[in-house]
């Protein structure tokens, strides 16, 4: 989860690499690529800072519930993805295969980012603990 501006700007780097990536896909492979790839990317980028805001929030008000406000947002990512999932695929929408195709590698391209920065922090954390502890022990008599 981020904290710090540095991780804010690597999710915003993260998206632009999968815009990058979009775009390559779509020069070589027009009719592959749906054609609303960028904004897929664009609600992902949105949805993943407003969750992050709420967790941030969430670990600000009560540390100890950090596993289930993050949880929680997870929670709620994942209901309106399968929501607009669902609403798609109702819709006689052009195309909507491709678009549930896309929407979810999109998804799990966030969600991997979402947990390798939350892993990273964790065992960052977790160091600085354990630094801390040997230090407290050394100290001891």
């Amino acid at each position: 989860m981020p904290k710090k501006l540095s991780s804010w700007f690597a999710l915003f780097l993260f998206a632009l690499v999968l815009v990058i990536i979009a775009y390559l896909a779509q020069t070589i492979f027009p009719n592959l690529v749906y054609q609303g790839i960028y904004l897929i990317i664009l609600f992902f980028l949105l949805l993943t800072l407003f969750t992050h805001y709420i967790t941030r929030m969430g670990l600000k008000h009560a540390p100890d519930k950090f596993a289930l406000v993050y949880l929680g947002t997870m929670t709620f990512r994942l209901l309106i993805s399968i929501g607009i999932i669902l609403i798609v695929l109702l819709q006689e929408i052009p195309d909507r295969i491709n678009f549930v195709i896309h929407f979810s590698i999109v998804y799990l391209a966030f969600l991997i980012f979402e947990i390798y920065a939350l892993l990273t922090t964790l065992r960052s954390n977790f160091q600085t603990r354990a630094e801390n502890a040997d230090k407290k022990q050394q100290k001891l008599p």
